[in-house]
């Protein structure tokens, strides 16, 4: 190849990685956007898709290539961490209620959350709470 041709290669990947940082970045605020106003509602990746403004299958797949996640895994990290927080700030409200506000099920899906999230139980992280 030419200079030319090979400074123009390398524009054009140049721009490429900038677009793909561009949409990743506007993936990531979008999702992390519709866990906080949707916290307490399940998980749904056809409404995470439409109240983001994406489409399902190539955003998700673009969303995966980007952080090594999948959208829906983030958002119940994010349930998990907000879980988290409730049960160390306010140790004594009841796992029913704390599974509600983050749209979980029932407090053994919550629970399981948990430990798989935070690698904590739900005693350990109360204890820390009542450490703080």
């Amino acid at each position: 190849m030419t200079q030319v041709g090979d400074a123009y290669l390398n524009a054009m990947l140049a721009e490429y990685a900038a677009l793909a940082q561009t949409s990743g970045n506007r993936l990531e605020s979008a999702l992390i956007r519709y866990a906080e106003t949707h916290m307490q509602h399940p998980v749904r990746l056809a409404d995470l898709a439409r109240d983001a403004g994406l489409s399902v299958a190539p955003d998700c797949r673009c969303y995966k290539h980007q952080t090594g996640r999948s959208p829906v895994s983030d958002v119940r990290q994010r349930k998990a961490e907000h879980a988290k927080n409730t049960l160390m700030q306010v140790p004594s409200l009841s796992l029913s209620t704390i599974a509600q506000r983050v749209g979980i099920k029932d407090t053994a899906t919550l629970c399981r959350l948990l430990k798989q999230q935070t690698g904590m139980t739900v005693r350990n992280i109360r204890r820390l709470g009542d450490r703080a």
